[in-house]
C-alpha cells in the first residue's frame, strides 16, 4: 500500500529529479539556458518519504525527499506546485566537490532539467542568491529581444553586485557559454568603463579579473593600460602567476609587436630565472 502511494505521488510531481546536485557551479547563465524550470524560494519544509534505502523503489538508490518552497518565484518554465521531489545524494561523493545541504529557512535557487532528471542548486552558502535570482529575472525579460544595448545594460547592472561581478568574471575568463559568445555585443559607455576601472583600483593587489578585462580591452583606454602596468609590476617576481595573461592584454592595448615576441619567449621557457628576466625586459619597454 505504501509503495503504491509513493508511485501515485510520483506521477503527480511538478518537478521530480533523481539527484540533488551540488552548489558551486559558477556558470549560472549556462545553467539557466539548459534548464526547463528555474525557481527561487525559501526552504519551508523537507520530508523524507522513504528512509529504507536498502529496499529502494525501482530507479532509486537513495532516500526520496520532498522539498517545499515558501512563496516560490518562478523565473523560467512552469511550477504548479511548490513541492520539489528529489533523491538525496550521499555526502563525500567522489565527483562532487561540494554538496548542497538543504536547510530549513534558507533561500535556494534551483535549476531543474526535467528531460534528463537533474537538479542543480545555488543556496544560502552564496550570500547573494537573491541577487542572482533577480538578475536572472531581468535576463528573462530581455532574453527574446537580446539587443546589444539591453544586454550591455543588464551586464553592467549585474556587475554592481560583488558576487555577480565574480560570477560574470569567472564565466568569461574560462570561455564558458553563453557569455563567451555574447561578449562582443557588450558596448560599455565611457562612464561604465571607468566605473569598472575604479573597481579594479579598489583592490591593492591583483585579483584574477581576466574575464572582465576581456570586456574592456577592446576600448584601448589609457586608464586600463596604467592599471595593467601596475598589476604586471606587482607580479614581476611571480613568473607562474596570471602575469602572462596580463602581459597579453597589455600587448593588445599597445599593439607593440616587440612585446608579443617577449610573450612568446616567456611562454616557451619555464625556467624561473629566465622568466623573471623576460618580465623585467617587458616592464622596461612599457
Amino acid at each position: 500500500m505504501r509503495k503504491q502511494l509513493l508511485i501515485t505521488l510520483l506521477t503527480l510531481l511538478t518537478i521530480h529529479v533523481r539527484a540533488q546536485n551540488w552548489i558551486g557551479n559558477q556558470n549560472f547563465l549556462e545553467r539557466y539556458n539548459q534548464s526547463d524550470v528555474v525557481v527561487f524560494g525559501l526552504i519551508k519544509n523537507i520530508d523524507t518519504l522513504r528512509t529504507d534505502s536498502a529496499q529502494p523503489l525501482p530507479g532509486f538508490k537513495m532516500p526520496l525527499k520532498c522539498l517545499q518552497l515558501a512563496e516560490p518565484v518562478t523565473i523560467k518554465g512552469g511550477l504548479i506546485s511548490n513541492k520539489i521531489y528529489y533523491t538525496d545524494i550521499f555526502n563525500g561523493c567522489g565527483y562532487a566537490p561540494v554538496l548542497a545541504e538543504n536547510i530549513l529557512n534558507r533561500k535556494t535557487l534551483i535549476f531543474a532539467r526535467i528531460k534528463n532528471d537533474s537538479l542543480f542548486q545555488m543556496e544560502s552558502m552564496n550570500e547573494s542568491v537573491a541577487e542572482i535570482a533577480e538578475a536572472l529575472l531581468k535576463f528573462e525579460q530581455i532574453r527574446d529581444k537580446l539587443s546589444s544595448a539591453a544586454f550591455t545594460q543588464w551586464c553592467f547592472e549585474s556587475l554592481q553586485n560583488d558576487a555577480l561581478f565574480d560570477l560574470l568574471n569567472h564565466n568569461i575568463n574560462y570561455n564558458e557559454q553563453p557569455l563567451a559568445t555574447w561578449q562582443d555585443s557588450i558596448r560599455f559607455s565611457y562612464t561604465q568603463r571607468y566605473w569598472i576601472y575604479d573597481h579594479f583600483k579598489a583592490d591593492k593587489e591583483f585579483i584574477n579579473y581576466e574575464g572582465i578585462i576581456k570586456l574592456v580591452v577592446k576600448y584601448k583606454d589609457k586608464e586600463l593600460k596604467d592599471i595593467l602596468k601596475q598589476y604586471i609590476v606587482s607580479l614581476r617576481n611571480e613568473p607562474y602567476s596570471e602575469i602572462d595573461d596580463l602581459m597579453t592584454f597589455f600587448s593588445q592595448l599597445s599593439e607593440n609587436k616587440e612585446l608579443d615576441k617577449l610573450i612568446n619567449q616567456f611562454n616557451k621557457d619555464w625556467r624561473e630565472k629566465k622568466r623573471i628576466k623576460i618580465i623585467e625586459k617587458f616592464i622596461s619597454r612599457i
